[in-house]
């Protein structure tokens, strides 16, 4: 692990009054912005407000997309070193019928491995990370009109307030990166970045626990969904033998239940699989409302990636891919940007590229999820997939594929 800067008293001495890009969230998303704004030369300030190393218990997938992203930008050895776990398949389970669908090539890595690791990979390209600390994007009409040598009487630059409990402090850049995950919390100060949930909208809930001496039910080199009226959810493997639980909830059920533990037993139970023997000890989190949209991704010299910029129920690692294909997408428009200043054609240029290489994605997805909540519905995708074994892999293989526009990008 690189060393990082401790968020302490002294803390306002190391950071700049101005840099090229600020990255608020040191998730998938913006550790790998980080990274690749960092390899093209630039100032980047990486900050997060949780304390590195942090676990953190969601989908921990990463599908063809996310690997190939990763190889481009000459990551696939260090992965691998990381030593994820094989998950090549998707076992879905409704009732007590079962189905697979092949996945090939597809990892499991828990994500305080995968997030730690791109913010050290982030770090030796230059970048400079700091944990435990708040960040808040302020509008531009409250920037403090105060001029220095770094350039900070530069009205068009954005400013960010970071602080903690000993440390308060303002900084500005040319760009900023919200990858802050689910209701982006740093936008709050910002008109018109609203993070609406949908009418109902699952909660995520979440736990990573061993693999116990009952648990061979559990398969080691896939993907064990279970379906139910109550949510599904997911069980996969990661390294060290450890199993990782991400289950999509309704809310309604979840207060009908006496706990998350009940509400998860009564998905794998009514889907015919017994609970895992370390889940009832296991510290489950939860999340806010999971399915929601941002009602904007760009303004002057912002842009919003990852889970901030909106959010479906992913099922085989799309998530991050999505986030790691926005991160590749931004790169090279935030370098322009910084170069050659911000206008209307940067927005367009990056709402243009997000919408072919994720939203759309987003929305096949989010129509899989419509799938999953009726029980009529999910017998005949069986039914279909059993008469037509293919058809499950052509479209795992249709939602991971690289689009055209990651190409070049990098």
């Amino acid at each position: 692990m690189m060393d990082r800067v401790p968020a302490a008293p002294g803390l306002s001495c190391s950071i700049r009054s101005q840099y090229d890009v600020i990255v608020v969230g040191a998730g998938v998303a913006g550790a790998f912005a980080a990274l690749l704004a960092a390899r093209r030369g630039l100032q980047v300030l990486l900050v997060d407000r949780q304390r590195f190393p942090r676990s953190k218990v969601c989908g921990c997938c990463l599908n063809r997309r996310a690997q190939q992203i990763l190889q481009r930008a000459g990551l696939d050895a260090g992965l691998r070193a990381l030593n994820p776990a094989p998950a090549d398949a998707v076992q879905l389970r409704h009732g007590h019928r079962s189905l697979q669908i092949s996945v090939p090539g597809g990892l499991a890595i828990s994500r305080g491995v995968l997030d730690q690791w791109l913010v050290d990979e982030a770090v030796l390209a230059g970048a400079q990370f700091l944990d435990d600390l708040t960040a808040t994007v302020l509008p531009l009409s409250s920037r403090p009109a105060f001029s220095g040598p770094a350039g900070l009487s530069d009205p068009t630059l954005r400013t960010v307030e970071l602080r903690n409990n000993s440390l308060k402090t303002l900084t500005t850049a040319s760009v900023v990166l919200v990858c802050d995950g689910l209701g982006h919390p740093s936008l709050q100060r910002l008109a018109g970045f609203e993070s609406v949930p949908r009418n109902g909208a699952r909660l995520g809930l979440g736990a990573m626990f061993p693999r116990g001496a009952a648990d061979d039910w559990i398969p080691r080199h896939q993907i064990l969904m279970s379906l139910a009226r109550q949510g599904y959810a997911g069980i996969v493997q990661v390294e060290n033998g450890q199993l990782v639980l991400a289950a999509a909830v309704d809310a309604t059920a979840l207060q009908k239940s006496q706990s998350p533990l009940a509400c998860l037993s009564k998905i794998l139970e009514a889907a015919g699989c017994p609970v895992p023997e370390a889940l009832p000890s296991a510290s489950i989190r939860g999340t806010i409302p999971l399915t929601r949209t941002s009602s904007r991704l760009c303004d002057h010299r912002l842009m919003v990636l990852g889970d901030a910029a909106g959010y479906v129920e992913p099922f085989t690692g799309e998530g991050m891919a999505w986030a790691l294909s926005a991160a590749a997408l931004a790169a090279p428009i935030v370098a322009m940007a910084v170069s050659g200043g911000w206008s209307t054609a940067t927005e367009k240029q990056f709402l243009t590229e997000f919408e072919a290489a994720i939203i759309r994605e987003q929305r096949l997805c989010g129509l899989l999820s419509k799938v999953l909540r009726h029980s009529a519905l999910l017998s005949l995708t069986f039914a279909g997939f059993r008469l037509f074994p293919r058809l499950g892999g052509q479209l795992a293989n249709r939602i991971s594929r690289l689009p055209a526009s990651l190409d070049q990008t990098q």
